[in-house]
């Protein structure tokens, strides 16, 4: 008949909760208290003061494809080791450039290229083109 955690959810203080038939409904007064307060779900409620955004419609989906670009990024160290001399360059796929470099910067952390007694270590990217293999 009435259930009793209907009335056990924690709201914001400006939403209240009446048992109408046996079901909760909430409501708050959203343009004031001299107009109509606003009554529904918790949802409902929860939307019209802003505290939440309205679900998304289930509409078609739209697949973004990301086409990746081949470029060559050249890692040159300040203080190289003696086969190091000149840097060397890495094929990384990547959306731009920037991403180009982010990527080679990790990979470089992750294979331990990068080290502290080497100095600074400078990385440009480049597009290579399709063609030219």
């Amino acid at each position: 008949m009435f259930d009793k955690t209907l009335l056990t959810q924690v709201m914001d203080p400006r939403i209240g909760q009446l048992i109408r038939d046996g079901r909760a409904v909430h409501y708050a007064f959203v343009n004031g208290y001299s107009a109509d307060p606003i009554e529904g779900t918790l949802e409902q409620v929860e939307i019209a003061l802003g505290l939440r955004r309205p679900a998304a419609r289930p509409g078609k989906l739209v697949r973004r494809v990301i086409t990746l670009k081949p470029y060559l990024v050249h890692i040159e160290k300040k203080y190289p080791a003696w086969d190091e001399v000149g840097g060397f360059d890495w094929p990384i796929d990547a959306r731009n450039g920037k991403e180009a470099v982010q990527k080679a910067r990790k990979h470089a952390g992750d294979n331990w290229i990068s080290g502290r007694m080497e100095g600074p270590i400078f990385y440009r990217a480049r597009r290579v083109d399709e063609e030219i293999t």
